[in-house]
């Protein structure tokens, strides 16, 4: 399979905040376009037109990608980056972050960026445009539960919305709850109290769902599922037997893994629903799903790493057909933890091939 090649490692540093002269991807037609710049470029987030992902050029030869944790609860990493942004249409690149010492995981939604980040000491999100370095901070949004392993996982947004959930400790009793907040303006809203805290939470437009696992006189693994705006609230999934994560939406479907014993041997399936729909499956008896990262839904349709071939591919689903194919190229090297974006025509991924984690971004 052809590819274009896009080396932007002078280019980018020239367009900065401001943009400059378009590379045209736009004008590559139907190839996958990989793009190489100095350095890792990792956690690929799509949203129309729009890819954004974490650069860390500043560090072309790898040497920061050794975190450490310090039991007393700080976590160190030297790893120094910035989060930039691609227009699929124009090929403009821009930075739009300034250089934080976290991973950050961005997300996209209604023209903004959105990733965890800390200022002041605080945590939080800081959010700007996709089209311009205009950051701004909201303190004490989308933080499960003010840590580092907040950072470990990308927001969950939708509609210019991130929704997540957090604890308070009162008299040691704990209250959970999934709030709601505007990025724009930093509004906060609670959503729902919570009799345990969720392992996954996840977002649309439409509805709120989330993931949680407990005990009382068997286990239980739980998905539910949140209408906001009639307060309905429905158990979609109530299982002892099979354990549930890598939770995805996107508005009236919702889709997760699981994982089961099938003829005695473990198993992970992809499920999905529609709104008011049956429950099925969208992973074949082919399929070997990853259990390391999540579903990722978009444009009504559903991405995953698989390996039944040997080496990670992504894997895509259409509900609408009940098609699903093997869309990255056999060349590409994808990481067990390198999570695939999804949007409408467009999927994206880390790609190890040629040494450094570059991007891949293959029209579908």
């Amino acid at each position: 399979m052809r590819w274009l090649v896009f080396i932007l490692a002078g280019a980018v540093a020239a367009t900065g905040c401001g943009g400059g002269d378009p590379w045209g991807i736009a004008g590559g037609g139907d190839e996958p376009v990989l793009i190489e710049i100095a350095g890792d470029q990792l956690h690929p987030a799509l949203g129309g037109r729009t890819l954004a992902w974490f650069d860390l050029e500043g560090d072309p030869d790898g040497s920061c990608f050794v975190p450490s944790y310090d039991p007393e609860g700080d976590y160190d990493t030297t790893c120094d980056g910035v989060v930039r942004t691609l227009d699929l249409s124009t090929g403009r690149v821009r930075t739009v972050s300034d250089v934080t010492g976290h991973e950050a995981m961005p997300a996209v939604t209604d023209g903004l960026v959105a990733w965890r980040c800390n200022r002041d000491g605080g945590q939080g999100m800081c959010v700007s445009p996709v089209d311009r370095h205009e950051v701004r901070f909201h303190p004490g949004l989308g933080t499960y539960s003010h840590s580092w392993q907040d950072f470990a996982t990308r927001p969950a947004v939708a509609g210019g919305h991130v929704v997540w959930a957090a604890y308070r400790s009162d008299s040691y009793n704990p209250v959970y709850r999934i709030s709601r907040a505007d990025l724009r303006t930093g509004a906060e809203e609670v959503v729902t109290y919570l009799e345990r805290f969720p392992s996954w939470v996840a977002c649309s437009e439409e509805r709120i769902a989330w993931i949680s696992q407990f005990w009382d006189t068997q286990q239980h693994n739980r998905l539910e599922v949140l209408d906001p705006d009639s307060g309905e609230q429905t158990v979609l999934v109530d299982s002892p037997d099979a354990s549930l994560f890598g939770l995805a939406m996107d508005g009236d479907l919702i889709a997760w893994k699981q994982a089961e014993h099938v003829d005695g041997e473990p198993e992970v399936q992809v499920r999905y629903q529609r709104a008011g729909g049956p429950i099925r499956r969208a992973s074949g008896s082919e399929a070997r799903v990853s259990s390391e990262t999540p579903v990722v839904a978009a444009a009504g349709r559903l991405v995953w790493l698989d390996h039944r071939e040997g080496d990670y591919r992504a894997a895509l689903f259409d509900p609408r057909d009940g098609t699903e194919e093997l869309v990255s190229p056999s060349e590409a090297r994808i990481g067990a933890y390198a999570t695939p974006a999804l949007a409408e025509g467009w999927i994206a991924f880390s790609d190890m091939r040629r040494g450094q984690w570059d991007l891949l971004v293959v029209p579908r």
